[in-house]
């Protein structure tokens, strides 16, 4: 009930000082305020996610290694444990699309396969196509990924795996096998609903670099708006994908719900090179074109917005089938009382009767 109230009342329920969405974890366990000041409302964590921080090593980091759409001559300040920080002024929140970080993980991850590099004009490119999702349903990768042609057939899902979050390496350890064994740039879209980000990785990278796209702003780790984070160390970026997805501790209790605040979901994708070749296509050069100079949004925006329809309507649905099977639950003593109470009565209507034929027979007498 707080969590319907908060979206509907309180800016789709997003903290007004991390801009990261409540979760039901958060109304369930008190770690959220309230604020009315006239006519306006928010609402922001009393701690929030990303107030876990990183236990950076003591690197320094030199002026160069930022890159931003800030014209200050200071330049923005990066987190000291990747190598470089690409970073936008503006994020998925700039568009109001709250629910299109997923989106964000798959464009990106087409940009990438496709060639393009890493900056500030392609966070911001990415941000467009998916404020072109205009839902506040949070999306999956398989909700996505089949049903836009944008992706369909031109990337393809290579391994899908269920992680826990303590055991946020083993992804980026199956993304380096998965890199060597397919000799192809491999993409990998993490999610942890309700957050989605992105890490790829480049086949012919000698340097064994790691590009970690994420379209949140995390201003605890001084990252304003969304933002690419090269990192040149595997454990730096594990490091910091745990930070991301710390380890909630539940206590004893909660059950499957516990184990599901404790997990992730990672697909890896990579570009369709089969389908390309049965296609003949020339190359990724003219894909690269097809795909990125020839963009229709429109299509894009209608496909987007059926999704987005589908899935709220299988909320509404799945929220009227909980609610049902709720009230089954929590009422059956009062369906039992109903039933003694109309036993009770029919009891007692026939001792009446049976006294009414009584009295009637007496007077017969009489």
């Amino acid at each position: 009930e707080l969590y319907t109230m908060a979206s509907s009342a309180y800016s789709a329920a997003l903290c007004s000082r991390c801009h990261v969405e409540l979760s039901d974890h958060d109304f369930q366990n008190d770690n959220f305020i309230m604020n009315e000041s006239g006519s306006s409302h928010s609402i922001q964590h009393k701690k929030c996610p990303s107030d876990v921080q990183v236990n950076k090593p003591k690197v320094s980091s030199s002026g160069n290694n930022t890159t931003s759409s800030s014209n200050n001559s200071g330049g923005v300040a990066v987190i000291d444990i990747c190598k470089k920080a690409i970073i936008s002024q503006q994020s998925q929140y700039t568009y109001s699309s709250v629910g299109s970080c997923t989106i964000n993980a798959l464009e990106t991850a087409l940009r990438l396969q496709l060639g393009q590099s890493p900056s500030v004009e392609l966070i911001d490119a990415v941000l467009i196509i998916a404020s072109l999702y205009t839902s506040s349903m949070h999306s999956g990768v398989s909700d996505i990924l089949p049903k836009i042609s944008r992706y369909h057939g031109v990337l393809q899902c290579i391994h899908w795996q269920q992680y826990k979050v303590q055991n946020i390496h083993f992804v980026t350890r199956k993304l380096q096998s998965l890199t060597a064994s397919t000799a192809h740039d491999v993409s990998c879209i993490i999610t942890k609903p309700p957050e989605t980000i992105f890490v790829h990785r480049y086949s012919n990278d000698g340097d064994d670099e790691y590009v970690l796209y994420d379209s949140h702003p995390r201003p605890q780790q001084e990252l304003n708006g969304a933002h690419f984070l090269i990192f040149a160390d595997l454990e730096l970026l594990n490091e910091y994908l745990r930070a991301l997805f710390p380890f909630v501790e539940l206590g004893a209790g909660y059950g499957l719900y516990g184990d599901m605040m404790n997990q992730c979901e990672a697909h890896f994708v990579q570009l369709d090179y089969a389908k390309l070749q049965q296609d003949n296509a020339s190359g990724v050069s003219q894909l690269r074109q097809r795909i990125l100079e020839a963009t229709d949004y429109t299509e894009i925006q209608q496909q987007l917005n059926s999704i987005g329809d589908s899935l709220h309507d299988s909320f509404i649905s799945n929220q009227q089938q909980q609610q049902k099977q709720q009230h089954m639950v929590k009422n059956p003593m009062e369906k039992i009382k109903n039933m003694v109470d109309k036993a009770s009565q029919k009891i007692h209507d026939i001792f009446a009767e049976e006294k009414k034929e009584e009295k009637e027979k007496e007077k017969e007498k009489e």
